[in-house]
C-alpha cells in the first residue's frame, strides 16, 4: 500500500537515502536512536506527495504503526503471566526449567529472524523496484550503494563497546526474555500479511524492532510487577520513533523542492559523492 502508484527515478531515490541518513545523523548527534525503517517511510510519504500529489498521511498506515507496539505489549504481558503460572505450579527442577527456557529462547530468535525476513523483505524489494533507470542511473546507483553502506555501518556499528545489564535489567527474568521474544516475533508476523491485518482493518507495515521490544518489555514489566526499564527510556524511545520519520520527511521535502527547482543540483551532489 505504501508503494502504490509511486516510482522514483534514481536522483529522487538518492534524495530519499540522503534524507534518511541526515535525519539519523542529526538524531545521533542529539543522543537519540531513531528507526531507519520509519525514517524511510517518512521520506517515501513526502516523495509521493511532492512528485505525484498523493496523500501526505495514510491513516491506515499510521493506525497500524501505532497498533503494533500495543499488540506487542498485550502479548508479552499475557505470555509472561501464563508462562510463569504454568511453570510455577508444576514445580519443575531448575536445571530442567533452564533447558526448556533455552529451547524457548532459541525458538523465539529463529521465529523473529523469519518474521523479519517476511516483514522487511517486501519493504526492501519494493524500495528497489520503485526506482527506474535514467541517464544518471549508473552514477546514482554507485552513490546509493556508498550511502547505503554508510547507513548500514551507522545502524550496525562494528567494534562498539556494549554495556552489561545493570540496574533494573538485573531483574529481567528468563520468563520475560521468552515472552518478549515471542511477542515481538508474533507481532511482526501479524503485520506482514494482508490476510491477518485485514481482520482488524489494518494494513501490513514494515516495523521497527526497537519499538516493539520496548513495548514488549513494558508488557513484561506489568506482568512481572517490576520496573525493568526506567520511564525516561520509554519516553526517549517514543520520541525517537516519531522524530525519525518527521525529520526525514522535512529533509526530503527541502531537498526535493530544491532539486525540482535546480535541475543541476542532484548531478552536482552525485559527482561530489
Amino acid at each position: 500500500g505504501i508503494y502504490e502508484g509511486m516510482y522514483l527515478d534514481c536522483k529522487s531515490a538518492l534524495v530519499v537515502v540522503l534524507s534518511v541518513l541526515l535525519s539519523l545523523s542529526l538524531m545521533n548527534f542529539l543522543s537519540m536512536k531513531g528507526s531507519g525503517v520509519y525514517a524511510f517511510l517518512g521520506a517515501f510519504a513526502v516523495s509521493r506527495h511532492v512528485l505525484y500529489d498523493g496523500p501526505l498521511v495514510s491513516w491506515p498506515a499510521i493506525v497500524s504503526l501505532a497498533a503494533a507496539p500495543f499488540m506487542a505489549f498485550i502479548l508479552s504481558s499475557a505470555l509472561n503471566y501464563l508462562i510463569r503460572k504454568a511453570f510455577d505450579k508444576k514445580g519443575i527442577h531448575l536445571i530442567t526449567l533452564s533447558s526448556y527456557m533455552r529451547i524457548a529462547v532459541v525458538s523465539a530468535v529463529i521465529l523473529t529472524s523469519a518474521a523479519l525476513g517476511l516483514n522487511w523483505g517486501g519493504f526492501i524489494l519494493g524500495t528497489g523496484m520503485m526506482a527506474y533507470p535514467d541517464s544518471m542511473s549508473l552514477v546514482c546507483a554507485i552513490s546509493l550503494c556508498i550511502i547505503a553502506l554508510v547507513l548500514f555501518i551507522y545502524m550496525f556499528p562494528i567494534g562498539r563497546k556494549t554495556c552489561n545489564p545493570s540496574g533494573s535489567f538485573e531483574d529481567f527474568s528468563i520468563y520475560s526474555v521468552v515472552s518478549v521474544g515471542i511477542a515481538v516475533a508474533t507481532t511482526i508476523l501479524f503485520f506482514s500479511f494482508d490476510c491477518t491485518t485485514s481482520f482488524l482493518g489494518l494494513v501490513p507495515m514494515p516495523l521497527s524492532v526497537s519499538a516493539l521490544v520496548f513495548a514488549a518489555i513494558a508488557g513484561a514489566s506489568v506482568a512481572q510487577k517490576s520496573k525493568l526499564v526506567e520511564t525516561e527510556e520509554y519516553v526517549r524511545e517514543a520520541v525517537s520513533m516519531v522524530a525519525a520519520p518527521v525529520l526525514s520527511a522535512i529533509f526530503t521535502y527541502l531537498l526535493l523542492s530544491f532539486t525540482l527547482a535546480n535541475k543541476s543540483f542532484t548531478p552536482s551532489v552525485t559527482v561530489f559523492i
